[in-house]
């Protein structure tokens, strides 16, 4: 049939990173709402998923819901309760106000994009001014990776 199985491990380690990083919030969120009962992880879990989504980001200053729907999530407290802002509802102007904010969600999002980039310049100043430049000069050893041999067991 000419078939060919093929099999290989996607590898992307910016997006690794972001999962691991990602997983370790989730888990310390987890970790501070069970401190006796383990086994409810499963009931906790959506509640902890809601906080993290909800919570803007140091790096751009929005929540990744706000930079994924256009707008503020509701808290499911406010739903059931009068607060002012469930008070001050009104489905027409809500409809207007829903319909411009996704006409913006772009500049927002090309916002988030300037803020991170500036957080990130940031931060690597901050790590470059514990890092002391030591150029290589003709004469200095060096270590090398060979890539592709086989190791030759000794």
């Amino acid at each position: 049939m000419g078939i060919r199985n093929g099999y290989s491990t996607p590898a992307y380690p910016q997006g690794n990173g972001l999962a691991k990083a990602t997983n370790k919030v989730i888990l310390a969120g987890l970790k501070k709402r069970l401190d006796d009962a383990k086994g409810r992880w499963v009931e906790e879990l959506p509640h902890v998923l809601w906080a993290y989504c909800t919570t803007p980001r140091r790096s751009t200053d929005e929540t990744p819901f706000s930079m994924t729907y256009g707008m503020e999530a509701v808290i499911p407290l406010e739903s059931g309760f009068p607060t002012l802002k469930s008070n001050q509802y009104n489905d027409v102007s809500n409809h207007d106000m829903l319909h411009d904010s996704l006409n913006t969600i772009e500049e927002r999002r090309e916002v988030a994009s300037v803020k991170m980039g500036s957080y990130q310049q940031k931060l690597k100043q901050t790590y470059d001014k514990g890092v002391k430049s030591r150029p290589l000069v003709p004469g200095d050893l060096v270590l090398r990776k060979v890539v592709g041999t086989a190791r030759n067991p000794a």
